[in-house]
């Protein structure tokens, strides 16, 4: 999910710099660890016998799933 911005002429380096900022934000542990926890179902979750909300706190807070 790539946030670039278009709308600003990618040889200013203004952008150059959001850009790379958004792109540092999207490659963090964290966005990654939210992209695992949106990966998993609600059947999993079931399976799992744990709430979703339950999941994040726990991801989060320890860095792992």
């Amino acid at each position: 999910m790539a946030h670039t911005l278009d709308h600003v002429p990618s040889t200013t380096l203004l952008s150059r710099i959001l850009n790379a900022i958004v792109r540092m934000g999207e490659n963090s542990s964290r966005a990654q660890t939210v992209k695992k926890l949106n990966a998993i179902s609600d059947e999993q979750l079931l399976s799992m016998g744990i709430t979703r909300a339950q999941l994040v706190q726990r991801a989060l807070s320890s860095g792992e799933l």
